[in-house]
């Protein structure tokens, strides 16, 4: 979206324009040391095919705070806890 793509007013424009300032600011800022994942990081192709290996459903979940058509879905919710329950129930 260039500077001159006309706004419409719904939230997506809000997003735009939150993000295109933060970028802007860190654009501006030093680079810091790049944060290190808490755990060890999952590999997605490999969790799907051992799911169907195993001759199981394998799920897609997600964790989203807000919805650029609905607003807010659940804004407090801990991305962590949420990933761990969807992943009990089944989750890949």
């Amino acid at each position: 979206m260039s500077a001159d793509t006309p706004v419409t007013g719904t939230y997506l424009d809000s997003i735009v324009a939150d993000v295109r300032g933060r970028l802007l600011e860190s654009a501006s800022a030093p680079p810091g040391p790049v944060p290190k994942a808490p755990g060890a990081v999952r590999s997605l192709v490999a969790a799907i095919a051992a799911r169907r290996e195993a001759g199981e459903l394998a799920i897609i979940a997600e964790v989203k705070r807000r919805s650029p058509s609905v607003g807010a879905i659940d804004e407090k919710v801990d991305p962590a806890k949420r990933a761990a329950a969807y992943a009990a129930g089944g989750a890949a």
